[in-house]
């Protein structure tokens, strides 16, 4: 089935009143009727997104170590490690960020959206004159970028997060939207485009801020979405739906002591929005909330709740999310979710068939004991290997971020890691974990400061979201798209080949249930630290310390 993509008739930067249609890497002009200014398109084009470009453009290798949970023996269990492995990376791309055109969407929202005129009082009517002062990159700043490939429209529908702060200092943050762009198959960003949604007669407009129901008063902040990893799931319609998966703050009426009366109670919990999908009404997100809400429409969301929790915990985020394939019948009823790695648990939530208008009910289905939470952390959604070939195998593959504390000469440093999630019937495995993946991304601090070690500062780098998995046949290649932040300033794409041919060369059957994950996972946390460590020397080698930047002024 194909769907119609209108644009605009008027290309929002170089004012060409052509409508240009790429497929195959080949450009071509679609002239059909027009309709109010705009070119009606129906799409029709290639369904893939490997252009020619991710085909014959130079791979990078870089080599890294492997660690796996499926040995058994109690002598040098890093040293069993398989030494080598090696990505085949293509040239990083950073995205440059139109800030203005996001201010100038942000406007009419505020003007003409109802989910968005409530928050017009935050931003006080400087949005303007922050546009006119060319100072927009102070105030609001963009990352965490985390995409999807639309297949039936052609096109990389990419979410990130926004961040405003009124005194221009991002650690002091005031609200945090999720903005949604469209980019065709070679990255190229579109503007004004319209998605018709399928089965519907909705046609929602790119670039816009998405409009995520949210608690949200004037005298606090860090409001609105954090986090967010954007995936595709199989509807009942047999489409393929993006949805996202974030943290937010929020307020329900609950019973926080046993004896005590039921009342309003504040938490950060985590929540699931389908962006194709709405609602009426914000319920979900605040105690009694006004009802002058109560018609406006929001994306539909739920929070994310498990099963006999009882009183909410303070904070939920990392939550890792993934879908089993092999269980669609012939749609995904069900998401799981990593909750902990450092002692495996899995969750399995609701997707479809939900019983509350508010919530997604998660039932623990796979439990290590643990008392604490370690320090590696969610990073992407996991993909299937059966995303790119047919397998009965249950393996997925994903990126995690590792959080470290007082290392060498920063406070706090966050690196990526790949890794692969096996199952067996009702058991979850993580069998390997890579060493750090720096990518050759240039270390960058939350406070800008480029490769410069600081002990109160930190170092990060996060891996958000894969964007494609797909196997090229014709190549014999497959090709992943990694979406990545440094110092939570920017959005990195990366390309990776032959992960697929990499996966094949593991021992990937049966495992021993008994074999725990732990002793794994120290050794991916001690090779971190001795990259800590080495990276510290060489920046003190180099003069590249903050304290030696101080002793020199």
């Amino acid at each position: 089935m194909s769907y119609k993509l209108l644009f605009n008739l008027i290309n929002h930067k170089n004012r060409r009143k052509t409508a240009i249609l790429c497929i195959n890497g080949a450009s071509s002009a679609t002239s059909l009727a027009t309709e109010e200014g705009r070119f009606k398109l129906v799409y029709n084009g290639n369904s893939s997104a490997v252009t020619y470009d991710l085909i014959t453009r130079e791979y990078k290798g870089l080599q890294f170590d492997l660690y796996t949970s499926l040995q058994n023996t109690e002598q040098d269990y890093c040293g069993t490690r398989k030494s080598g492995i090696i990505f085949n990376v293509k040239k990083l791309h950073v995205f440059k960020e139109e800030y203005d055109q996001m201010a100038d969407v942000l406007i009419d929202q505020l003007s003409n959206d109802e989910a968005f005129q409530e928050l017009a009082e935050f931003f006080e009517g400087k949005v303007p004159k922050m546009i006119q002062d060319d100072n927009v990159y102070k105030y609001f700043y963009k990352f965490a970028g985390t995409s999807v490939w639309l297949k039936d429209y052609g096109v990389h529908l990419m979410v990130s997060r926004v961040l405003y702060s009124k005194f221009g200092l991002k650690w002091d943050a005031h609200m945090s939207l999720l903005y949604a762009q469209v980019y065709n198959e070679h990255w190229e960003l579109l503007h004004n485009v319209e998605l018709k949604l399928p089965n519907s007669d909705t046609i929602l407009q790119f670039p816009r801020f998405m409009p995520i129901p949210l608690y949200h008063n004037l005298y606090g902040g860090w409001f609105g979405p954090e986090d967010a990893r954007l995936f595709l799931v199989k509807n009942k319609n047999g489409h393929e739906e993006p949805v996202v998966v974030f943290n937010a703050q929020h307020e329900q009426v609950i019973v926080a002591d046993q004896g005590e009366p039921a009342r309003c109670h504040n938490y950060r919990a985590m929540f699931m929005a389908w962006l194709f999908q709405f609602q009426k009404g914000k319920k979900i997100a605040e105690c009694n909330p006004d009802k002058k809400y109560d018609n406006i429409t929001y994306n539909k969301i739920r929070e994310l709740k498990i099963d006999g929790s009882g009183k909410p915990k303070d904070i939920e985020k990392n939550w890792t999310p993934f879908t089993d394939p092999s269980e669609r019948n012939p749609y995904d009823t069900h998401i799981y979710f990593i909750y902990e790695f450092h002692n495996l648990k899995v969750l399995k939530c609701e997707l479809a068939h939900l019983v509350s208008d508010t919530l997604s009910n998660c039932a623990v289905v796979f439990e290590t004991p643990s008392y604490t939470i370690g320090p590696i952390r969610g990073g992407t959604e996991l993909l299937p290997l059966s995303t790119i070939r047919k397998t009965k195998k249950s393996i997925w593959i994903g990126f995690v971020r590792t959080h470290l504390n007082k290392w060498g000469c920063e406070k706090e440093m966050y690196l990526p890691h790949f890794f692969l999630l096996s199952r067996q019937g009702s058991n979850f495995k993580v069998t390997y974990m890579s060493s750090s993946l720096a990518f050759d991304v240039p270390i960058r601090s939350e406070h800008q400061k480029i490769r410069l070690c600081d002990s109160e500062d930190l170092n990060i780098i996060i891996p958000n979201g894969i964007s494609n998995w797909e196997y090229h046949k014709e190549s014999g290649t497959d090709y992943m798209t990694l979406t990545l932040s440094t110092g939570d300033s920017n959005n990195i794409l990366l390309h990776l080949k032959d992960i697929g041919k990499m996966i094949d060369e593991l021992y990937t059957g049966e495992w021993n249930e008994n074999v725990k994950d732990i002793k794994m996972n120290k050794c991916v946390l001690d090779s971190d630290l001795d990259f800590c460590k080495t990276y510290g020397d060489e920046m003190t080698r180099l003069g590249l310390t903050e304290a030696q930047r101080l002793e020199n002024e």
